[in-house]
C-alpha cells in the first residue's frame, strides 16, 4: 500500500505558505518598532519606581513633620508636613497610574497609547532632554508604524509569529547595565549621605 501525499503544488497549501510570509513580512517590518514601544513601558516602569521611592520619602517626612509640632520663633513644621504629604500622595498616585500604562505599553493595548501620550506631553516640560525623549515617544505612539502596532490585526500577526523575537544588541545590554550601576549608586550614596 502507498502513502497518500499533500500535493505540494494544490493551490491551499501555497496560498497558505503565501499568507504565512506577508504576516511574517509585516512583523519583520514592524519588529523594531514593537520593541521600541516596549522599551518605553519598561522606561516607565523604571520611572515609576523612582516616583514610588520620592513619594514614600516625601510622605514619611510629611509624617515625621506633622508629629514634631512647632518650635517657638520657626514657620510652622505642621503646614510644611501638610505639604510634604500632599507631594508624597501625588507622586505615588502618579507612580501607580504610570505602572498601570507601562503594563499596557508592555502588551500593546491600544488603550494605553492616550494615557502615555499624556505622561510624554508632560515629560515635554524637561527641555532639553525630556523635550527630546518624550517627543520620540509620542512619535513611536502615533506614526503609522505606531498605530499599526496597537492595531488588533498586529495582535494577530503576533500569535501567528510567536518564533520572531526583537533581537537585543550588546551595546544597548551594557548601557542598560551602566544605567542601573548608576542608579544603585544615586540610591547608596543618598541613604549613606543621610
Amino acid at each position: 500500500m502507498s502513502e497518500i501525499k499533500e500535493n505540494p503544488y494544490a493551490p491551499g497549501v501555497v496560498q497558505q505558505k503565501h499568507v504565512h510570509s506577508e504576516v511574517e513580512a509585516i512583523r519583520h517590518a514592524h519588529l523594531s518598532h514593537e520593541a521600541s514601544v516596549k522599551s518605553i513601558g519598561l522606561l516607565y516602569l523604571i520611572g515609576s519606581g523612582m516616583l514610588l521611592l520620592a513619594g514614600t520619602g516625601y510622605f514619611i517626612t510629611g509624617i515625621a513633620m506633622l508629629n514634631d509640632g512647632n518650635r517657638p520663633g520657626e514657620p510652622s513644621l505642621a503646614q510644611f508636613g501638610a505639604v510634604m504629604l500632599a507631594i508624597g500622595a501625588f507622586l505615588v498616585i502618579y507612580a501607580v497610574a504610570q505602572i498601570v500604562v507601562a503594563i499596557g505599553l508592555r502588551k500593546l493595548s491600544p488603550w494605553s497609547k492616550i494615557p502615555a501620550a499624556v505622561i510624554a506631553a508632560i515629560g515635554l516640560i524637561f527641555f532639553p532632554i525630556g523635550t527630546l525623549i518624550n517627543g520620540y515617544v509620542l512619535y513611536l505612539l502615533f506614526s503609522k508604524k505606531g498605530t499599526m502596532v496597537f492595531s488588533p490585526r498586529y495582535k494577530d500577526v503576533i500569535f501567528q509569529t510567536p518564533h520572531m523575537k526583537y533581537k537585543t544588541s550588546i551595546v544597548v545590554w551594557v548601557l542598560v547595565g551602566l544605567l542601573g550601576v548608576l542608579f544603585v549608586a544615586v540610591i547608596a550614596a543618598a541613604l549613606f549621605s543621610a
